[in-house]
């Protein structure tokens, strides 16, 4: 998975999380409010955990660019990742 299919994901699940907050319209929809939360903990761990940049292992932050701000290595975006098992 390309760094920019993980970028979409987060975003995706972040946006599903904050739809499900919204949709909580009374005291007896708790359960609605509880898993639109959960999405959007598990959407920002992942962002954490991926966005990171590939020589240093950096967190590339809220406004990733073309580089990286730590060590200025390129971002490869479209690349797709080795797996290290």
């Amino acid at each position: 998975m390309t760094l920019r299919q993980k970028q979409r994901l987060f975003l995706v699940l972040y946006m599903i999380g904050l739809a499900i907050l919204l949709m909580d319209t009374g005291i007896g929809s708790i359960g609605l409010a509880v898993l639109g939360v959960v999405v959007l903990v598990a959407a920002l761990i992942l962002n954490l955990m991926w966005l990171r940049c590939p020589e240093c292992g950096k967190w590339l932050g809220r406004d990733p660019g073309t580089f990286c701000k730590s060590c200025g290595t390129q971002i490869p975006w479209d690349e797709k990742t080795k797996r290290n098992l």
